[in-house]
């Protein structure tokens, strides 16, 4: 238990398959950060209330986070340049900022089975670009009730498939980046602030996504059920 412990956990410069195992770190200024280090595997561990991301990853392939609790945050889960991980039934819910984030060039993630909600900005946002087929994988996540979107890649290069998007802030599931639909994703209920940003939001998809195909999306005064996905060759309708 590293309970209002300042540093937090800190994996640096090569330490290679580290395991980290059931630790608590709580109303601290610092989360699990791993850098520069591949093969970790994060399992089973608690990150609250601390003023910080709940687990960082920079520069590290091949990691494995995996039912860890990472409530209460700053944010929930960063990854940045790195790739190869499998990030699964974890809880990033009820941060201040996003609940899960990748960026940088990070290839071939699975991000399946996670929950992110009640956060202040979006659940999950997803800006690595990658080849075709080579991005995120984003597969069956739960992202409820942020103030933001709830799945919002801008990335290209990614699968979305049988995620669940309902009561966000702005869209449900948004993309503007080349990305496949693998169908079975359900957003519902998801809120604009007000007629005019609805529509001016509206308007800016459709000059910047031409050619794209836009299912099952509704703009009303203060509501849009929002799936928007760019069409590919590999387009499946959900």
């Amino acid at each position: 238990d590293l309970s209002a412990n300042v540093g937090g956990i800190e994996v640096q410069l090569l330490s290679h398959g580290t395991l980290l195992e059931r630790n608590t770190l709580s109303a601290g200024e610092g989360g699990i950060n791993i850098g520069d280090s591949n093969g970790a595997q994060l399992t089973d561990n608690v990150v609250q209330q601390t003023t910080a991301t709940g687990i960082t990853l920079d520069t590290s392939n091949g990691a494995v986070l995996r039912r860890n609790d990472l409530r209460f945050n700053d944010g929930g889960i960063e990854l940045s340049d790195s790739s190869g991980a499998r990030v699964e039934s974890n809880n990033a819910s009820g941060t201040t900022g996003t609940g899960i984030a990748i960026d940088g060039a990070s290839l071939n993630i699975v991000l399946t089975r996670n929950a992110a909600g009640s956060n202040g900005g979006a659940g999950m946002e997803i800006t690595a670009n990658a080849p075709a087929g080579q991005g995120v994988l984003i597969d069956r996540n739960t992202a409820m009730s942020n103030g933001d979107d709830g799945i919002l890649v801008e990335g290209n290069g990614h699968t979305i498939v049988a995620n669940t998007a309902h009561l966000n802030g702005e869209w449900g599931i948004y993309s503007n980046g080349v990305n496949v639909d693998g169908g079975g994703n359900l957003a519902a209920g998801n809120l604009l602030n007000g007629f005019d940003a609805a529509v001016a939001r509206a308007k800016r998809i459709a000059s910047a996504l031409r050619g794209a195909l836009v299912t099952n999306s509704t703009v009303r005064p203060r509501l849009a059920t929002s799936l928007i996905l760019p069409l590919v060759p590999t387009w499946r309708s959900a």
